[in-house]
């Protein structure tokens, strides 16, 4: 595991500022794998750059969401299954879900 340096969040940041869609997962993937240094952040900002990619339509950004909510929700620190399952449902709607059965464990 490599840890992202405080210099290297803050290049992402500007870049997904500028709608950079890359930087934007790279933002959540460092806060949601716990590779984020330099600030707080965690589940939630994992949340908050994944769903700006989200709302660009980026397949991928839309299952690491879907799974953060079948694994815990971060406001009550339980699983939401009906936030899961409306994310897995936008990501199978874009034909690039990469999980198959995913929406019974959702349930």
């Amino acid at each position: 595991m490599e840890y992202r340096a405080l210099a290297e969040m803050n290049a992402f940041r500007e870049q997904a500022g500028k709608g950079d869609v890359q930087a934007m997962i790279a933002l959540g993937d460092a806060w949601h794998e716990g590779l984020a240094t330099g600030a707080k952040g965690g589940r939630k900002a994992a949340i908050y750059w994944y769903e700006k990619a989200a709302e660009r339509g980026i397949a991928y950004a839309l299952r690491k969401l879907s799974d953060i909510y079948a694994d815990k929700s971060v406001e009550s620190g339980k699983r939401d299954e009906v936030r899961a399952l409306a994310w897995y449902w936008r990501a199978a709607e874009k034909k690039r879900c990469l999980c198959p059965g995913r929406t019974g464990q959702a349930l």
